[in-house]
């Protein structure tokens, strides 16, 4: 088991603008020299396709927690509702290191022509 993240989207037609709130996660899991299996745990989000710094959001990073709560929410602007149905959000979770390549804990993509994805309701995702 991977873990779980909790997303909350939902896509403001008159505006334009896709929110993206990623509120929390759980069961997070690394192994550290130490035996602590705790991971410095942010997420990334891409708005595909084009992974490009203007399609990438990402949430600050917590010390030690499998169980941190961002309640972070990311903006795409500027898209189109037709747009939205060849679009995916790639939601990735990784281990924070200071002295070495981030550690990739996890994913989900979803796809945005989904309606079910875009109600505004939390759910939860299992990271694969």
């Amino acid at each position: 088991q991977l873990g779980e993240v909790e997303l909350q989207i939902c896509f403001d037609s008159v505006a334009k603008i896709l929110y993206v709130t990623v509120l929390r996660a759980r069961v997070l899991t690394t192994l550290r020299e130490d035996g602590d299996t705790r991971p410095d745990p942010f997420i990334k989000v891409y708005l595909l396709p084009g992974r490009s710094v203007e399609n990438q959001r990402r949430t600050r990073h917590f010390s030690r927690t499998s169980e941190p709560e961002w309640n972070q929410t990311m903006v795409y602007p500027n898209l189109a509702q037709a747009d939205l149905a060849k679009r995916h959000l790639e939601v990735t979770a990784w281990n924070y290191a200071q002295d070495k390549p981030n550690e990739f804990l996890g994913e989900v993509v979803l796809n945005l022509s989904d309606p079910m994805c875009l109600n505004e309701d939390p759910r939860w995702y299992q990271l694969t």
